[in-house]
């Protein structure tokens, strides 16, 4: 870990200047897996930053955010196994618009799509919800095996960072719906 003056620094530590003079302060990104390219923008020797956009362009900007979901009180592990059941029993058909194009419940050891087909998956045996989104999209959710809470896992791709900000906003939001709803 890098100091400066006695105090220890990281990435999050900086602001950077970007392309069009604008900046950004990582420590937005704390927490979170990042793939850091130095560029040395405008110096004219960037072959890196062309790769990285041409990564972008062929594959879409994807990111991902972990939400908790408390369950407070001293049946907090009672309304997390009920919860996670009543996801299994009532199926959401959709997250912000983006339609459920299948569920794998790792429980139950299989994968169901819309039309009802079902095939079997080879991992172990876990207490995990995997929704299968349209646009690439997917929520994940599983109970915390040390405390009463459930956690959501939301992953979005788009043609944009921004548009995938925007996604993944939303998508986090509906899913915190859904759970509230059954609660």
């Amino acid at each position: 870990r890098a100091t400066w003056k006695g105090q220890a620094m990281s990435y999050f530590d900086y602001t950077v200047t970007n392309r069009d003079g604008s900046t950004t302060d990582l420590r937005q990104y704390a927490g979170k897996v990042l793939l850091i390219v130095n560029t040395a923008t405008g110096c004219g020797f960037t072959p890196q930053y062309d790769d990285l956009e041409a990564i972008y362009k062929k594959y879409g900007y994807y990111d991902s955010r972990v939400t908790s979901f408390a369950l407070s009180g001293m049946d907090g592990l009672q309304k997390m196994g009920a919860l996670m059941n009543d996801l299994r029993e009532k199926v959401p058909s959709e997250f912000a618009g983006n339609r459920v194009l299948a569920v794998r419940d790792y429980l139950k050891g299989e994968r169901v799509d819309t039309q009802g087909s079902v095939s079997a998956l080879e991992q172990g045996k876990s207490n995990v919800l995997y929704y299968e989104l349209e646009d690439g999209a997917w929520i994940c959710v599983r109970p915390s095996g040390t405390e009463p809470k459930v956690k959501l896992y939301v992953n979005a791709m788009s043609a944009s960072h921004e548009e995938t900000d925007k996604q993944l906003q939303a998508l986090s939001d509906a899913a915190v719906d859904c759970l509230n709803s059954l609660l």
